[in-house]
């Protein structure tokens, strides 16, 4: 939802608006569909940073003007990235599914 802001913002457009924009709406994307999942979760965290920290330009109608809604998506995002997208996303069918095995350690070994 942030990077649509990004882009249907008109009033300032500039070019580092409209990489934000594409780059949250992209990774958004992915993360929805499964697909890239590390590689997506990554782009959300940095950009989410750069732009809660102020080093991107916020657009006129911003989710992620206080530090609680930072620090929740990227919480997320970092939470995704590590456990992976699930059972029914992309990168299950073009990957397989990943089980761990944690083994049992026998008596006095």
């Amino acid at each position: 939802m942030q990077g649509v802001l990004y882009l249907g913002d008109h009033t300032s457009a500039m070019l580092g608006n409209w990489i934000v924009g594409l780059a949250l709406t992209g990774s958004g994307l992915l993360l929805l569909l499964g697909l890239l999942t590390p590689l997506a979760s990554a782009v959300t965290v940095l950009t989410t940073v750069c732009v809660g920290a102020a080093w991107l330009p916020a657009p006129r109608m911003n989710f992620l003007n206080a530090s609680l809604p930072v620090a929740l998506v990227v919480v997320v995002a970092i939470s995704v990235g590590f456990l992976g997208p699930g059972a029914f996303s992309i990168d299950s069918r073009l990957f397989g599914r990943r089980e761990i095995v944690i083994p049992r350690k026998g008596p006095a070994e």
